[in-house]
């Protein structure tokens, strides 16, 4: 177990205290970042679910302090949408492969980090029934991966809302889904009381990068910021997807 070996366990207290410095700085990106280095360490299921847990607490944190700044309605219609597809994800990770888990994760985070990278920006005219679509797809995502932020994260990013706000709609969007999703996950025994222990180990790392992120924010050129932690997002996303797609390629059919 991961817990029982120091360096194992160093690594991931490091990838959390980094991917908590993202989180508190934009209020999304954790689940990007520490996802694909989790699933080096533990196999899909305790890494998705512990990557849930530790993004849940950051998020709960992070909608705390910024209430006020919340656009609830557009905010509450991309999490409606993400409840069928929460569901079916779930499913899809209890019956699909190791290998082909890891290679959605990627290919996500890749798919999710280039438009971001690149400053594309096309407006919705309906924002609403936009948010239905990216909800829908969240949701699929969430549920098989952990994954279902980038989808509203690319939307809210397109439609241009001020930092704050979208600090606090997307930290209150991914604390709602993650509540879901972790549900879901104990009652079908994704989620183990190993992994939530593991977590509970890794909660100070969590913690000490959320608050300096939080910290930091007011003083830090975010859109560069975004742009240098986008490559390293790309980049894991890239490693995570090729060691699986080798894997897959190398295995006994």
């Amino acid at each position: 177990m991961l817990a029982s070996d120091p360096l194992s366990l160093s690594a991931a207290s490091l990838t959390v205290f980094v991917a908590g410095i993202l989180q508190g700085l934009t209020g999304f990106g954790f689940v990007m970042v520490a996802l694909p280095v989790l699933l080096f360490l533990l196999d899909p299921p305790r890494a998705v679910s512990l990557s849930q847990i530790l993004g849940l607490t950051a998020c709960l944190l992070m909608t705390g302090g910024l209430r006020k700044k919340l656009q609830l309605t557009e905010t509450l219609i991309l999490i409606a949408a993400t409840l069928p597809g929460i569901w079916l994800g779930a499913a899809a990770l209890m019956l699909w492969p190791p290998t082909i888990i890891k290679m959605l994760v990627g290919a996500t985070v890749v798919g999710a980090s280039i438009p971001m990278l690149s400053g594309f920006s096309r407006p919705f005219k309906h924002e609403r029934l936009a948010a239905v679509g990216a909800g829908a797809i969240s949701g699929l995502l969430q549920g098989s991966t952990g994954l279902g932020g980038p989808p509203a994260v690319i939307l809210l990013t397109n439609q241009g809302w001020p930092r704050e706000v979208f600090r606090a709609s997307i930290s209150l969007f991914l604390a709602v889904i993650s509540i879901i999703t972790l549900s879901l996950y104990r009652l079908s025994g994704v989620l183990t009381d190993d992994t939530a222990l593991l977590a509970a180990l890794l909660l100070p790392a969590l913690v000490l990068g959320l608050f300096t992120g939080m910290r930091l924010a007011p003083k830090v050129n975010v859109q560069l910021f975004r742009k240098m932690v986008n490559l390293l997002v790309l980049a894991t996303g890239l490693m995570a997807l090729c060691t699986a797609t080798l894997a897959y390629i190398g295995a006994p059919r």
